[in-house]
């Protein structure tokens, strides 16, 4: 073979073999060729041929990677590999949730290898084992750190689990204090399985039990609850039946559940729901093919052609569902929490029956097009034609009993694609006469009216909502705002009422119980 017909390497693959020339794509706008590393797989830019840019990440990634490996195998001879695989799948299975027998999948444990040869799988039973202990030592952990701290508050919170097949319901406790080393900090004492009844009683017991094993029962000085009655009675006994009345602690109820209950009451956001309304969520996954319910204002079931074009495709609806924090607080969410839907009053009130009827049409539209795959269809698409490029469409968000801002998030989304939304209840009032979808607008159609009173109530509520951000923070203190907030808030109300109709003069007349 001749020399010329020999193929004569490329600078790169003479002084670095194992990159990977990229030529740019067609279409892609970018003519200079690129580089491709062996090892993180990032593509490095060669203007006119230059290595330099290959040459400085060649030795950078190279540095990364020993030290990667130095760093491992130092902590595999210093704890051995088994208990080293262990500790970090034990970290893996614990914060991203996974199931226990994940470690007998077989293409886990071929992931797992492929990472690290010399990663030692651990049968389930063993990573159960160690779990246990690693609980048994967290206790002991956070029993040895609160013994240096002289003055303890704690925040207690009575968590349930509600589903088809089971209900769990659990106390946690949590305990906040200061120190020099960390300052404000927070430890988790303990997370206990309440067994029977939501009673005084019971979580009278569970924190008492916990706070004993973490030896702290005379460094307390404020436990904070929210407002349910069972709370009241369980501080009670924790002072009269345990002895915790000599340590003299305060009893915080939370100001967020006050403020909760203050919005809801004042405005009668619940008065004219029924059970069903409080959770617009439950009982979709049973509503069948076509859940067109007594809430749409409709007897009469969906016509054979229609119930055949309009199965319900529930996977349409989970990206929509999820929020990304810009819009409400990060407190938002459908969970069945009884102690906050407790105390909500559902007695009508004439002052504000107008936005009873206004949140019932709302609430209706909210969980009819997620029953119902033709209304989806065209409210999608008609908020999207209104829409300006580079925004999206988001589904109607759930209002539920327990958090009051899931109200003021339903109130911006009918604010936000009021456009998109007057154009779908125009063409389902356009469709024939007999035709279900028109019936059910019809009953729920919104009226200029109902739109003026969106705007007022969105004026309202959105002081409110920064008071439950700030009221709501985990890093800082926020008992020493609550005045100042709370007569913010009042003289906002005062400035800006425009009479009884819009609900803040009834309002106002809470603020001084928070």
């Amino acid at each position: 073979m001749s020399s010329a017909s020999r193929k004569r390497p490329t600078s790169l693959e003479k002084h670095f073999p194992k990159w990977r020339r990229v030529d740019p794509m067609e279409g892609e706008g970018e003519e200079v060729p690129m580089a491709e590393c062996p090892r993180c797989f990032k593509k490095i830019k060669m203007n006119r041929g230059s290595l330099s840019g290959v040459r400085a990440h060649e030795k950078s990634c190279t540095v990364r990677e020993a030290e990667t490996e130095v760093e491992f195998e130092r902590v595999s001879k210093q704890k051995g590999a088994r208990t080293f695989s262990l500790e970090t799948l034990i970290e893996l299975v614990v914060e991203a949730g996974l199931p226990l027998n994940v470690v007998e999948n077989s293409a886990f444990q071929k992931f797992v290898k492929s990472l690290c040869v010399s990663f030692v799988m651990p049968s389930r039973r063993s990573l159960a084992r160690e779990i246990k202990k690693k609980v048994h030592h967290h206790s002991q952990a956070i029993t040895d750190e609160l013994s240096s701290i002289p003055d303890i508050g704690i925040t207690c919170d009575v968590w349930s689990r509600s589903s088809r097949s089971s209900r769990s319901s659990f106390v946690g406790i949590v305990a906040h204090f200061y120190s020099d080393a960390e300052g404000l900090g927070r430890r988790l004492i303990d997370f206990v399985d309440l067994k029977g009844r939501h009673t005084g009683a019971n979580i009278a017991s569970c924190v008492y039990t916990s706070l004993e094993a973490a030896g702290c029962l005379g460094k307390i000085r404020s436990i904070t609850t929210d407002s349910a009655s069972s709370n009241f009675r369980a501080m009670d006994l924790l002072r009269t039946e345990y002895g915790m009345g000599e340590t003299g602690f305060v009893h915080l109820t939370c100001l967020a559940h006050k403020l909760h209950l203050s919005i809801v009451n004042s405005l009668g956001f619940w008065a004219t729901a029924s059970t069903s309304d409080e959770f617009s969520d439950s009982g979709e996954e049973d509503a069948g093919d076509n859940a067109l319910t007594s809430t749409t204002g409709l007897e009469a079931p969906l016509c054979e052609q229609q119930e055949r074009l309009d199965l319900l495709r529930d996977e349409q609806f989970l990206a929509g569902d999820d929020d990304d924090g810009s819009e409400a607080s990060a407190d938002i969410d459908d969970s069945y929490d009884e102690a906050w839907g407790e105390d909500v009053d559902r007695s009508t009130n004439r002052s504000t029956k107008g936005i009873g009827s206004l949140l019932k049409k709302l609430r209706n539209h909210s969980r009819f097009i997620r029953q119902s795959n033709i209304a989806f269809d065209l409210l999608h698409q008609s908020v999207e034609e209104s829409l300006p490029d580079g925004h999206g469409f988001r589904i109607i968000p759930r209002d539920v009993v327990v958090r009051w801002n899931s109200t003021h998030r339903l109130l911006s989304w009918f604010s936000t694609y009021r456009e998109g939304f007057a154009k779908y209840q125009r063409q389902c009032l356009a469709r024939r006469g007999s035709d279900k979808l028109r019936l059910y607008m019809k009953a729920n159609a919104l009226s200029p009216s109902d739109e003026e009173l969106i705007d007022t109530l969105q004026d309202l509520l959105a002081p409110f909502e920064q008071a439950t951000r700030k009221f709501s923070g985990s890093t800082f203190t926020t008992i020493s705002s609550v005045r100042a907030v709370t007569r913010g808030l009042s003289r906002k109300l005062k400035t800006g009422a425009s009479g009884e109709a819009d609900g803040s003069k009834a309002l106002n007349r809470q603020l001084p119980e928070l």
